[in-house]
């Protein structure tokens, strides 16, 4: 199992798994989004159009309930920070999507 980590700002609250993070870990979790929409036309289960239009729907409720959590952080800085599938980064705090510039 991966060591946890402090967060870069040192606050006792912010320990996560390595892998997780947004550095290193959200090319493993696209992939892993997009290898079970895969595999589950390969079963036969779905269509291919289920496939390519699932990953964008999952990614928008997602970013709605990001948005939804970051107006009950307690610290005024708090944010969350990702690519998007399209590779545009964005920046989620105060309920506010932001889409950044120079991630």
């Amino acid at each position: 199992m991966p060591e946890p980590r402090g967060c870069s700002n040192g606050r006792a609250g912010g320990l996560h798994r390595r892998g997780l993070d947004a550095d290193d870990g959200g090319g493993e979790l696209n992939k892993l989004a997009d290898n079970i929409a895969l595999f589950r036309g390969a079963a036969g289960m779905h269509w291919r159009s289920d496939y390519t239009e699932s990953l964008p729907l999952g990614e928008a409720v997602a970013i709605g309930l990001l948005q939804e959590m970051s107006l009950a952080f307690n610290e005024d800085d708090a944010f969350f920070q990702f690519t998007r599938f399209n590779g545009v980064p964005i920046r989620i705090h105060d309920g506010i999507v932001e889409t950044l510039m120079n991630p």
